[in-house]
Parts: structure tokens; C-alpha cells; sequence
């Protein structure tokens, strides 16, 4: 009986130096495997635009905090790592706090 070898999983490093997809898909890091998925569209990219000035507002004008968009990658977990692009943060912004010094993506 064979015994089949595990998956090397990546870390969050390594993941950062792969290159970009040619085809312009986009990529995450989920427990340390790669996860593909298509290209946004361009009705991604206006419901975005809308959200992130209505959101940039209020923050703006009211208490204060860094607002990031399109993708801006984060990692979420280690040990298997994860990296991604969260499409919500606390309203404390404590994992955007933590997060911003990080030196991947």
C-alpha cells in the first residue's frame, strides 16, 4: 500500500511572491492552498465605487479610520495562513489596525 504524500500547503510569503494571474483572474490563500476564481466585473467595481464613497463620508465626518477597497489583500489567519480580501471589518477597526503594518499586499 502506498501512502500519499500531503499537500505542501503555502505560507502567506510565499503566496505573495507568485506572480499575478495572466489571465487576469484573481487569487486567494485559504489554510495555505490557492484558491482561483474569475476576474470582478464591472458591476463589482461600481457597487464598490458607491460603497466606498458613502462609507469614506462617514468616516470622514464622524469617527475616524482607514477605509481600503478593491481587493487590498490581508492575511487572516496563520498557521494554515490565509489571505484575503475581506469585504467587511469590525467597526472598531481593530483587524484593520493590526493588519495596515503588514508587509504582504
Amino acid at each position: 500500500m502506498s501512502a500519499i504524500a500531503p499537500k505542501k500547503l503555502l505560507t502567506a510569503e510565499e503566496f505573495f511572491l507568485l506572480p499575478n494571474p495572466a489571465d487576469g483572474s484573481q487569487q486567494e490563500l485559504v489554510r495555505g492552498e490557492i484558491i482561483t476564481m474569475p476576474p470582478p466585473g464591472g458591476l463589482l467595481g461600481a457597487t464598490c465605487s458607491k460603497a466606498v464613497r458613502k462609507i469614506g463620508y462617514f468616516i470622514d465626518s464622524g469617527p475616524g479610520g482607514t477605509l481600503v477597497c478593491n481587493d487590498t489583500g490581508f492575511v487572516t489567519e496563520r498557521n494554515p495562513d490565509s489571505c484575503n480580501a475581506p469585504l467587511k471589518l469590525d467597526h472598531q477597526n481593530t483587524f484593520l489596525i493590526d493588519t495596515l503594518s503588514h508587509p504582504f499586499f
